[in-house]
């Protein structure tokens, strides 16, 4: 009877231990799966910001174009209407005079 009793108190103790084991592994699993989940965050986090910083850039980078096209299209035009006036100035004077004498 002693016997059958040693054997159940060792089966006890290592279903016991297997538990215990199973249990450490468990929070193992379960602290490495953390882990990985909050590298696989911090990465999603990091790729999602350089994502957006590479639109804005590229926002910027078209704002920016535009503007000196359009900078560049005004000095044109302004440039132009300077020709205009140079080549013409007198005879826009003389016109001018002209209607004011006629009233």
């Amino acid at each position: 009877m002693q016997n059958l009793i040693d054997r159940i108190t060792k089966i006890e103790e290592a279903t016991e231990l297997v538990q215990n084991s199973a249990e450490q592994e468990k929070e193992k699993i379960e602290a490495e799966i953390k882990a990985r989940k909050k590298k696989f965050d911090e990465d999603i986090e990091k790729e999602t910001e350089e994502r957006i910083e590479t639109i804005r850039q590229q926002f910027k980078n078209q704002a920016e174009q535009k503007l000196h096209d359009q900078r560049d299209r005004a000095k044109h035009k302004e440039e132009l209407m300077e020709k205009i006036y140079n080549e013409n100035h007198i005879r826009f004077s003389e016109k001018i005079v002209e209607r004011i004498v006629r009233g």
